[in-house]
């Protein structure tokens, strides 16, 4: 190192040394620091009042972490209801241990379980743990929303029944009204900190239906906290359904197919009239809601692209349901098709042609898709002809049968087929193949 680095290390030695001692927590205070140990500071307060309770008894009981010089240690609130657990670390650390909080009679002790703190060497530095109250409480608000529309919905008739957790003061069922934004609220005492578990059985006013929600978690404090708004609850009767389409002749799905929900029967419904679009899976949603109690009851139209004809999916019954999934109601097939089964044995014996491949070639008629394809026969001689076709009418094709080598192939002409907007599987014809 040369001379003038030297110079220039040794003249920030004094800065540097101050910018070290800055950073010291006890920073030009003498005999700041300590044995390390364990202050918790709080008060009591009567929560309707905030009235401050004199005389409870307050136990901290380690129950791990950083060893303390006692295991248990205790401390009175005085005349405002102000306490201070204070005690002895033999190290620091992170102590955990339960509160045990004895109010004046009649109100009953609780205790607060598993709770952490560090543990300090700075004199006078301890935990402040705020307002503790006489009797732990749950206060609650909620939101109780339209599960089609996600709006809130007034007049719904909450009943709350305590199924598990921690006691609450009686009775364990009581129902509240939400307000004209959707808001519910309630307050109980609790005999412990926790959590309270309980259904809920929400009923709406315009639909007079009821939803079930079941093991619902309420917190119980024994902080005094300002209640937020803690949960929203989706409520009331809808038509969660989705339905699929599929191409007669193809089985495939496309997006883009337009289908159009009419009401016919059952209950009414808002919208009863309504327009949806497939995806790529050809699915489409079926979503409204009724306006009471009962199945709804509507036709699908469905309209493929032109110049395929729209088709009509009558009576389709969809019960209002209070789930938030969405369930599959119906897998329908749309538009015109061959959907036929051929049969073919062999002439000289009688026998059924089993295994023999079968090409089919359209010669005339209406064009379909697709237009030449190859089957095979099945154990008992049969064959499928599927394909779409654009509209009702006739095909024209011939069946070219390959028979077992050395044989010349077979050829059956002038097969006349008819399309249907149907998925009933017909039959089109048996024929004798092979030399005589």
């Amino acid at each position: 190192m040369n001379r003038v680095a030297a110079a220039i290390l040794l003249g920030l030695a004094p800065a540097l040394g101050l910018i070290t001692q800055s950073c010291d927590r006890c920073t030009g205070v003498i005999g700041c620091t300590g044995a390390p140990r364990l202050s918790l500071d709080g008060q009591l307060i009567v929560r309707a009042t905030g009235a401050g309770v004199p005389g409870a008894t307050l136990d901290f009981i380690r129950t791990g972490g950083a060893q303390l010089t006692s295991d248990s240690t205790r401390t009175t609130t005085n005349a405002e209801g102000w306490f201070n657990l204070a005690v002895d670390a033999a190290a620091s650390g992170l102590v955990t241990g339960d509160l045990v909080v004895r109010p004046p009679s009649p109100a009953p002790a609780y205790r607060v379980l598993g709770l952490s703190f560090p543990t300090s060497d700075v004199r006078g530095e301890g935990q402040v743990l705020g307002s503790l109250v006489t009797t732990p409480y749950i206060e609650f608000i909620g939101e109780v929303h339209s599960v089609v529309a996600g709006a809130p919905v007034a007049g719904a008739q909450v009943t709350v029944q305590r199924t598990g957790g921690v006691a609450i003061a009686p009775p364990d069922t009581f129902t509240v009204t939400s307000d004209s934004l959707g808001r519910i609220y309630f307050k109980v005492n609790a005999a412990e900190p926790g959590t309270m578990i309980a259904d809920l059985s929400i009923t709406t006013p315009a639909q007079q239906s009821t939803t079930h929600i079941s093991s619902v978690n309420f917190a119980a404090h024994y902080l005094d906290v300002i209640p937020q708004v803690a949960g929203v609850f989706l409520a009331g009767a809808w038509t969660p359904y989705v339905g699929e389409l599929y191409r007669r002749g193809s089985m495939v799905r496309s997006a883009g197919i337009s289908v159009e929900f009419e009401r016919t029967g059952g209950v009414a419904a808002s919208p009863d009239t309504f327009t949806v679009q497939t995806n790529d899976a050809g699915r489409f949603p079926l979503i409204t809601t009724p306006l009471a109690v009962g199945n709804l009851v509507g036709n699908l139209i469905v309209r493929p692209p032109a110049p395929e004809l729209p088709e009509t999916i009558f009576a389709v019954t969809m019960p209002p349901l209070d789930t938030n999934q969405l369930v599959l109601i119906g897998i329908w097939s749309y538009g015109y098709a061959l959907n036929y089964a051929g049969e073919l044995f062999y002439q000289h014996t009688g026998l059924l042609a089993d295994s023999v491949a079968v090409e089919f070639r359209r010669t005339g008629g209406l064009a379909i898709s697709p237009d030449t394809f190859t089957a095979q026969t099945n154990s008992v001689g049969r064959f499928a002809i599927e394909a779409t076709a654009p509209g009702p009418g006739q095909v024209v094709a011939e069946l070219i049968v390959h028979l077992p080598s050395p044989q010349a192939p077979d050829t059956i002409t002038d097969v006349v087929i008819t399309t249907f907007a149907s998925d009933q599987m017909r039959f089109l014809g048996r024929w004798a193949i092979g030399p005589p």
